[in-house]
């Protein structure tokens, strides 16, 4: 191992640049140049020597909070200047490869610095993942694009070349102890390993229909064929590097000749980018393409196709009943030959191999059996390492899911709970259409909401003339699938909206941006709603009134305008059919004024509609976070609207809730799959609907994550996963909670579903676990059999022992299904102490410690004066009693020798030891320093131990929860 050398700021490591042929510009496993880490003051020079190592896998950096003195928001690695400089950085596409950073969040703001030559440094962030074979990450920058404004040097926020590869900045938000090697930065565009020679022609598509034309990568030539077979100039439009739908990209205009019907654009552009098609325009018309081909340059390797075939366009297997088949294929116009091994993974780490080496004649395709049968449920990826004959090498993979079947069944009414997932498509072409029906059948969903076609501005473009065609389709196609319906209907047709009040209304709105909430003219949206609800009645389920106008921003209202318009629409709705019901909108967060910031919330408005439940049957409810950030919105701020206003007296749902797959975060999703649904089940939601069912993009990035299934119609994790919720669930009653605070719940649910003909369910997970943590609760239940289900749908025996079974709860929420039982409880006591979500954001530098009315508590922290100071004014606030400025030593409160229950605060030699109870349900303590395995093991024991030194002469830290009481 290369040598360290320690300071008190920054700790350095040995790696080196290499500028190999093979497309690598820095290899981090190379002795060489040495690298600087600065991530705050360290306790210990020990402690320090281990943040950063090299080794043969590349540059180890371990991010622990516990070895600080205070949890840090990034650690910033500084690269060499004879390592970042001697290329032109400014105009390249690279990909980082790294492995271990444990969390989606910490990849994603993985940013690469770049300072120019007046020392001025842009910061980039990564544009695309993936994952290979071998399970690195691969992380993509492209530093042609974007980039925020700049900071330090002339301050012109001007890339001034020649520009140097300055620094590695890790924002991982203190997510957590997490090990993350860096490997090597290599080109992104340059294939390694061999010159490009392979030449293809290839379809490339042409549907510019939301989500857009399916990328590829940077042609030497694209030709179109139109109707009819016209001549002259052609303007060809193509966007590159698009966030979101295609739309959303740089768009490059390109110039071209049309002869006969064809036209050819020669453009020789970077194969390392992707780009879409967008427009095509002949004599300045817009034309639709007949055929569009691209011709390609690429190595051997990058020029293996690979798919899988399972049956059925949506690449499921169900039951066993289909087989998944991988299918290789050579678009190259010569014979090429790949040698690799596809890998086969899960989200449970399973996996197996097929190997592969062929030569393959041009054109060729070859299908390779999988042996089956499958080793379990979920998702499965397919990766393969590619190396072509000439030397060349390039990452390939495609996926599958098995899952069970589901059919199409009549619709489920209410007052049942219902799973469902909301989708776009009604501007897909017509047979992407009828694929996404299939799809939300084919998980399991009983409900869907949509939007386009059915709303107010879709239907009555000119006032008083109505076009129902597409809405009469859909809404038949959708009920004939077994869909209830969550309608959007709202939206401004330009002749409805109120011009005098529009003139009043804020600059963002004046804009026209998007028109869809904008003050209306008196009684039209209530007459439309009249004639809407007499088609329709009672077909839709949920009449929704617009979507997240409490978001500022250009649909924001003022609150009696939006009143105004609920006004019209609940009272047309009723008079057309009086029973209809009508939501609210769905609303984007579950904040009240207290803790809503006015730039991004429209503060108040939730409160006035709670105000007024005469105007809404249902109050429709979104919370786009986390499993912790959800619960502790609906438990918080939701509930407590509920609780002071008239709101208690209305049924809820919760009808647009997600979170986004990309960077890696597939699996959070597909856990978050299960314990969003069923937290708000537990909490009293109608029905709860996901968002969304198809990616909207192609590109990685915040909304073409929101999707269960890719733009191409592969599975994701969270589609494994919501076939399996609903196999297990879809059916059953909620019976009550054996167990739900903070992180940690155990709910139980009864009745008959597609998994068990008859007894109760129960749902567990405890989000706030380590990867491989467990408790166990023991379940005294009356069952004939019993059942363990993961959240991917695998079931497994469990044994009853004595009338009691053991319920393993870990971070992956899962199932106990008791055949037969009519009742399950806890067998032994359940903690009554808990940590409550608000942990979930550590720099609020606070803990919030929650207990049942009475409880006794132990809290051995350690703090400076100013810590102790604050933590003595809040257990004034919360009532603790018995206040003594002495007692036993803080080592007997750790070993549990002591009868009382003691809160010690101990700073620098002294220790002050408070003794009493807590006469209130929670109160909130800063928590500086706490290691995240500390907190992990609070979560999951009820008791904190952990051994930590500030770094300003704090003592050893210790927190625990009396025994009696965890």
């Amino acid at each position: 191992m290369a040598k360290i050398r320690i300071s008190s700021i920054a700790v350095m490591a040995c790696a080196v640049v290499s500028f190999a042929a093979d497309g690598t510009f820095v290899d981090f496993a190379s002795a060489g140049p040495k690298y600087y880490i600065s991530t705050g003051q360290f306790a210990s020079p020990e402690d320090a020597a281990r943040q950063m190592s090299v080794g043969p896998d590349g540059l180890t950096v371990l991010f622990d909070s516990a070895r600080e003195g205070k949890p840090y928001r990034w650690a910033t690695i500084s690269v060499p200047r004879a390592v970042g400089g001697g290329r032109d950085w400014s105009t390249l596409r690279i990909r980082l490869l790294l492995s271990g950073m444990p969390t989606g969040k910490a990849r994603r703001d993985i940013a690469l610095n770049l300072t120019d030559a007046h020392g001025e440094t842009f910061q980039y962030y990564p544009c695309g993942f993936s994952e290979d074979a071998d399970g690195n990450l691969c992380l993509e920058y492209d530093f042609a694009g974007k980039h925020g404004n700049g900071w330090g040097g002339d301050g012109n926020h001007q890339m001034d070349l020649p520009a140097r590869l300055s620094a590695l900045n890790v924002h991982f938000g203190g997510e957590g102890t997490g090990r993350v090697t860096f490997r090597r930065i290599e080109s992104a565009e340059d294939a390694c390993g061999a010159a490009r020679t392979v030449v293809s022609r290839e379809p490339i598509s042409t549907d510019t229909t939301y989500p857009g034309a399916r990328p590829f990568n940077g042609p030497r030539t694209l030709t179109f064929e139109v109707r009819p077979a016209v001549s002259g100039t052609a303007r060809l439009t193509l966007s590159s590097g698009s966030a979101g739908s295609a739309w959303q990209g740089r768009m490059d205009g390109f110039d071209g000749v049309v002869s006969n019907g064809i036209a050819r654009f020669d453009l020789n552009l970077p194969y390392g980018r992707r780009y879409q098609f967008m427009k095509l325009q002949v004599k300045g018309e817009t034309v639709r393409p007949v055929r569009a081909v691209g011709e390609f340059l690429q190595t051997e390797a990058e020029a293996m196709r690979l798919d899988v075939d399972t049956g059925n366009p949506l690449h499921l297997v169900r039951d066993g009943k289909e087989k998944p088949v991988l299918v290789v294929r050579n678009p190259a116009e010569r014979a090429v030959s790949w040698r690799t091994a596809f890998v086969f993974r899960d989200v449970f780490g399973r996996r197996f191999e097929i190997p592969f080496a062929r030569e393959m004649a041009a054109g060729e395709e070859v299908r390779v059996e999988v042996p089956g049968p499958l080793p379990a449920k979920g998702l499965w990826r397919v990766a393969a390492n590619v190396t072509g004959g000439d030397g060349s090498r390039a990452f390939k993979e495609t996926r599958f899911a098995f899952i069970d079947r589901h059919e199409r069944t009549p619709i489920v009414e209410k007052p049942k709970f219902r799973f469902g997932i909301h989708y776009h498509g009604t501007h897909y072409w017509p047979h992407l259409l009828d694929l996404t029906v299939e799809a939300l059948v084919a998980a399991g969903a009983k409900f869907t909401r949509c939007d386009y076609d059915h709303m107010w501005s879709d239907i009555e473009r000119t006032q008083g003339v109505y076009d129902w065609t597409k809405s009469d389709a859909m809404i038949e196609r959708l009920r004939n699938a077994g869909l209830a319906l969550d309608i959007i209907m709202l939206s401004m047709p330009s002749w409805a909206i109120d011009e005098t009040a529009r003139a009043k209304a804020p600059d963002q709105r004046k804009r026209g941006l998007r028109v869809r909430y904008l003050p209306i003219k008196p009684g039209t949206f209530r007459a439309f709603a009249e004639v809407y609800a007499r088609r329709y009645g009672t077909k839709i389920d949920y009449y929704e009134i617009g979507n997240e106008i409490d978001l500022t921003g250009a649909e924001t209202l003022p609150h009696e305008a939006a009143l105004a318009i609920q006004r019209e629409a609940y009272e047309g709705l009723h008079a057309g059919c009086s029973n209809v019901c009508v939501t609210t909108c769905g609303w984007a967060g579950a904040f009240t004024s207290p803790t809503a910031t006015p730039d991004t919330y429209n503060v108040g408005i939730q409160e006035v509609f709670a105000e007024h439940p005469e105007l809404y049957d249902v109050w429709a409810q979104h919370v786009h976070r986390p499993f912790a950030g959800f619960a502790e919105a609906i438990d918080g701020g939701f509930a407590a609207l509920r609780e002071k206003t008239p709101l208690k007296t209305r049924p809820w749902i919760s009808n647009e809730t997600a979170l986004t797959s990309a960077f890696g975060e597939e699996d959070t999703v597909a856990r978050n799959v299960w314990m969003k649904p069923l937290f708000a089940w537990s909490r009293g939601a109608r029905d709860y609907i996901w968002y969304n069912l198809r990616a909207t993009g192609w590109f990685d990035g915040n909304e073409p994550g929101y999707g269960l299934i890719t733009a191409d119609f592969h599975p994701r994790a969270g589609y494994a996963a919501f076939a399996a919720l609903t196999t297990v669930f879809q059916g059953l009653d909620y019976d009550g909670a054996v167990y739900s605070r903070g992180l940690r719940h155990l709910l139980r649910f009864h009745g008959t579903s597609q998994a068990m003909p008859g007894g109760v369910v129960l749902a567990g997970w405890d989000d706030g676990l380590s990867t491989d943590g467990t408790w166990t609760v023991r379940i005294a239940t009356d069952a004939t059999r019993a059942e363990l289900c993961d959240h991917m749908g695998n079931r497994m025996p469990a044994q009853i022992d004595g009338g009691t079974v053991t319920f393993p709860i870990s971070r992956n929420p899962q199932a106990l299904l008791l055949f037969g039982a009519s009742k399950a409880e806890a067998a032994e006591p359940l903690p009554k102490v808990w940590m409550s979500a608000q942990w979930r954001d550590p720099f609020s530098e606070t803990i919030r410690l929650c207990a049942e009315q009475g409880v006794d508590v132990v809290w051995v922290p350690s703090w400076t004066t100013n810590h102790c100071a604050y933590a003595l004014a809040a257990l004034r606030k919360y009532k603790v009693k018995g206040f003594t400025a002495s007692g036993p030593d803080p080592s007997e409160v750790v070993s549990g020798k002591t009868k009382d229950d003691i809160i010690a605060i101990r700073f620098g030699d002294e220790c002050f030891n408070l003794t009493g109870w807590l006469d209130c349900p929670a109160a909130s303590f800063p928590i500086w320093g706490f290691s995240p395995s500390g907190r992990a093991a609070f979560a999951r024991e009820g008791r904190i131990c952990s051994r930590l030194r500030r770094s300003h002469g704090g003592a050893v830290s210790r927190v625990a929860a009396n025994k009696s009481v965890c």
